[in-house]
């Protein structure tokens, strides 16, 4: 018997609330240092890593407020998981964007708890 690969909502909505606390988790205790450590030359550093999971994480939500809030019937996927690369100087430090985007994913959470199937 194969097993059932298809996630729930809930269980999509579980992992997506979870991921700001488990990264800011994974990351904590780590000082500056070990945040611009680069684990080779094509690869983002840690800090890096992390400023782009919030980027990606409070353009999701955008998009998902303006499916559930506006009434869109298309959002743009790839510009929620392609966010626009800040430049260097106006980069919030990680801590920051993790906290902000933990903050922003409260909200969005309940929007699509109140979807049908057909939505």
């Amino acid at each position: 018997m194969e097993p059932d690969r298809n996630l729930e909502k809930e269980d999509v909505l579980m992992m997506m609330g979870a991921c700001p606390e488990r990264v800011r988790d994974y990351v904590s205790g780590l000082d500056e240092n070990r945040m611009a450590y680069r684990h080779g030359p094509a690869f983002q550093t840690l800090g890096e890593l992390v400023v782009h999971v919030s980027a990606t994480g409070s353009a999701a939500d955008a998009a998902l407020r303006h499916a559930c809030l506006d009434g869109a019937t298309e959002v743009d996927a790839r510009a929620a998981l392609e966010p626009p690369i800040d430049s260097p100087e106006s980069v919030t430090p990680a801590p920051e964007r993790l906290e902000h985007l933990g903050r922003i994913r409260r909200r969005p959470m309940d929007l699509p708890r109140g979807l049908t199937a057909a939505d």
